[in-house]
């Protein structure tokens, strides 16, 4: 399938067959914590908030991605790597738009009962979020309706149409944060070649050796 409604791509997102729910696959600093979805929620129907982007101080026009994976550095800050699918080269540019540079730092805006819903991770196991992305631990949790972390790191993965593939990346050359791959690869996420490419994304990947 190559072009998928909002609905269709959601669905693909938090199915677990293709994308985890939770992952190392893009750098952690100690092997009891992951990188866990955001976004899209467990299911279509459900109403709890979620976490979003925003510029320091916004409470309106936020940014809410098909698609959030987020490594918390506890509170201090966060990783993200967004992916947004794209119906058309208008919904493209505007969603590029979204994470240009803007001279500010973009934040990580959680709601404080995300932490504690639960979710099912391997061995069929059900831990709240906070305890899943096991980055909290010792930590105590700010009492109040949201916690604001800033980004400290973020990647975007922009999904676009098979039929636009080709000319966009002849005539296009994407900013450090951005990345792309066409629609019909959004469910190929554990082939390896899909795979190498989505590794790509870590900030590990930036250096030529670990140590």
């Amino acid at each position: 399938m190559g072009h998928y409604t909002d609905s269709q791509a959601k669905a693909v997102l938090r199915n677990t067959k293709y994308w985890p729910t939770r992952t190392r696959r893009w750098g952690v600093a100690s092997n009891t914590e992951y990188w866990i979805r955001c976004r899209p929620g467990d299911t279509a129907k459900a109403r709890n908030p979620l976490p979003r982007l925003s510029l320091p101080g916004a409470c309106l026009f936020t940014t809410q991605p098909d698609g959030m994976w987020v490594y918390f550095r506890g509170t201090t800050c966060a990783d993200v790597l967004a992916i947004e699918v794209c119906n058309s080269m208008q919904n493209l540019n505007d969603k590029r738009s979204r994470f240009l540079s803007t001279g500010s730092g973009l934040m990580l805006a959680v709601p404080t009962s995300w932490f504690s819903l639960g979710t099912r991770v391997q061995h069929g196991a059900n831990l709240t979020r906070a305890a899943a992305s096991g980055c909290f631990a010792g930590t105590t949790l700010p009492p109040g309706r949201e916690v604001n972390i800033p980004v400290r790191f973020l990647r975007a993965l922009f999904v676009i149409p098979d039929a636009k593939y080709s000319d966009w990346m002849a005539n296009h050359v994407p900013a450090g944060h951005e990345f792309f791959m066409k629609q019909n690869s959004l469910k190929s996420a554990t082939a390896q070649p899909t795979q190498r490419f989505l590794g790509g994304m870590s900030f590990q990947s930036h250096f030529c050796t670990r140590r």
